[in-house]
């Protein structure tokens, strides 16, 4: 069950803590020099009793944890019921960015901060969840003695505003900050974006969003009755599409949340809104007593493989939802991340990061032909990826999974074209291969084929290849699936089996065509084939409909002037081989 709204606009899982009552005050990682006194402060009510509870430090090189600190102690009173504990915490990283996580005893964690950027936690309790930057940082020139601190007025971490560097005050109140004063009631909404947010209703939480509110200050019942206390919660779901009231209703009782919320419906936006009226009706006054957020109800966009959605990520950008409708080959799963790959018959390849494990590891086999995969888009170190947000792949049957074979020139000069396929090279010799050094993991290990040259990486720890003698000699070929870090190309070998292969050149380059101009602004194109023999092509627009076809062609014009504008792809067909190139009607 979801409540609104869990999944921010850029569909990272973001924490947005509505009226944190303990809460990290002051921090100090860098001063000129070696860095010293460096640590974090708590703040929080009188009595609260840190035991339990621990910093947990964030590399933001990696995205991973560094360490975990230990928290104890009695938060004691020492302005108007609220008080601050230090902790000195040696070794925090020096940022651009880096990060700590404050989670409590029962393992939640309540602030994901982040110094000089923000960070998406790969693993470690905040995993899968966007830090919030401070906005405010130090350097390798900043005083020792000084550090970065809260300042304002108010009770709860959304009072306060962090401040530039000024000259610490560990285990006090900071200078220009005060805790107490005038109890201001407040209302918020659980798990969700501050009031004024836009947010998203993912496609598979439009028939299971609940509505949960948080009140500070202020103790509700219903008018005219026992429980009458301070006054009630009013609110009301509007669909802006339509027009009137999607759902509504009063709270008089927080024992009676999370309250079930209509279905949504997807292409539709919806407002809440919701206010604390005291027992005569009235609205407060007060901007905290308010709340309201828009929605924007998403379905899923359905297409027919992996080609289209890699052509409509082209067009459209990252973030958005697909059905991937037609049947795609698994060809590698992995129990890290749960991490999968998948190539349709294009071929297209692409790359499965299951953070939450929703689909079960090992329920796919290698060759499974698999249709509706459901998730969204996003970019992990220059790799498209497709993260589920539903099992709801079903296997149609099965099929043998056989490389597609390249140049290494043709790889290096084209290689997000293969981006996740598996492939394979011919010929082929390790550098670093004398006989006697073996494979570890997490290492890339350079071949060649006498001209060019690309890495293997053993990225996959369990691999039966770990350990064993890298080849020494020219090797017939080598087997992989394609991959990236920040431009670099790789090649993931699955098993021992993917190394000395024997092979046979099946594919057409992509570089033996040439297609042009592209975009097309006037309604057709050039397609040129460096040998001279005669081709086919087909014309598929995004969701896999084959729009045009011509058979035994040799450099000719098309005409497109019947297409409307959009990404299209072209697939070549040569002496029983294939290839795809994507074309953009403006």
């Amino acid at each position: 069950m979801k409540k609104i709204t869990l999944l921010m606009s850029l569909l990272f899982v973001s924490l947005t803590f509505s009226q944190t009552s303990v809460f990290v005050n002051e921090i100090h990682y860098d001063n000129s020099g070696s860095d010293a006194d460096e640590g974090i402060e708590i703040a929080g009510p009188a009595g609260t009793d840190l035991s339990g509870w621990t910093i947990e430090k964030y590399n933001g090189n990696n995205s991973s944890t560094y360490g975990t600190e230990s928290l104890s102690g009695v938060i004691p009173d020492q302005d108007n019921g609220y008080g601050t504990l230090s902790f000195l915490i040696s070794g925090l990283q020096n940022g651009a960015p880096d990060g700590l996580a404050l989670v409590d005893d029962s393992g939640t964690v309540i602030q994901f901060l982040s110094y000089e950027g923000t960070i998406t936690a790969v693993d470690g309790p905040a995993s899968g969840m966007t830090s919030e930057d401070i906005g405010v940082e130090e350097s390798s020139s900043s005083p020792v003695g000084e550090s970065l601190q809260l300042t304002g007025s108010g009770t709860v971490y959304e009072n306060f505003t962090w401040a530039d560097s000024s000259p610490s005050s560990f285990g006090s109140v900071n200078a220009n900050q005060t805790f107490g004063g005038t109890p201001i009631p407040s209302l918020s909404v659980v798990d969700a974006e501050p009031s004024g947010s836009n947010a998203i209703i993912a496609p598979n939480e439009l028939d299971q969003t609940q509505l949960e509110f948080e009140i500070i200050n202020f103790t509700i019942g219903e008018p005219g009755t026992a429980t009458e206390a301070d006054g009630y919660v009013s609110w009301e779901i509007l669909n802006l599409t339509d027009g009137g009231t999607h759902q509504s209703g009063n709270l008089f009782d927080l024992a009676n949340q999370p309250i079930s919320i209509t279905p949504f419906e997807a292409g539709k936006t919806y407002q809440l809104n919701a206010v604390l009226k005291d027992n005569s009706d009235v609205d407060l006054p007060n901007t905290e007593a308010s709340y309201t957020i828009t929605l924007e109800a998403l379905g899923y966009i359905q297409v027919a493989d992996i080609t289209a959605l890699r052509a409509d990520v082209d067009a459209n950008g990252l973030g958005r939802f697909y059905e991937i409708t037609g049947p795609n080959t698994f060809t590698h799963g992995d129990g890290f991340q749960n991490r999968k790959w998948f190539q349709d018959a294009t071929p297209s390849g692409i790359f499965v990061q299951d953070f939450d494990g929703v689909i079960p590891n090992g329920v796919y086999a290698e060759g499974d032909q698999v249709s509706g995969l459901k998730g969204f888009t996003l970019e992990e170190n220059g790799v498209l990826t497709f993260e589920p947000i539903e099992d709801a792949g079903t296997v149609s049957g099965s099929t043998s999974v056989s490389p597609l074979v390249l140049t290494l020139a043709d790889y290096n000069a084209n290689f997000e074209t293969y981006e996740s396929l598996l492939v394979g090279f011919e010929n082929v010799t390790f550098t670093d291969g004398d006989g006697t050094a073996v494979f570890n993991t997490g290492t890339n290990y350079e071949f060649s084929n006498g001209t060019d040259v690309s890495d293997v990486r053993t990225e996959f720890f369990g691999a039966d290849y770990i350990g064993t003698v890298i080849p020494d000699t020219q090797i017939d070929g080598i087997v992989g699936l394609v991959a990236e870090f920040n431009g670099s190309t790789q090649i993931y070998p699955r098993s021992l089996a993917d190394i000395d292969v024997t092979l046979g050149l099946n594919d057409v380059a992509v570089n033996n065509f040439s297609l042009y101009p592209n975009p097309v602004n006037k309604g057709s194109f050039n397609i040129k084939s460096q040998n001279n023999q005669a081709f086919d092509i087909e014309v598929y627009n995004v969701l896999g409909k084959r729009v045009l076809e011509f058979n035994q062609i040799q450099n000719q014009n098309i005409n497109v002037s019947q297409l409307q504008s959009g990404v299209y792809l072209v697939k070549i067909n040569q002496n029983e081989a294939s290839t795809t190139k994507k074309l953009i009607i403006k």
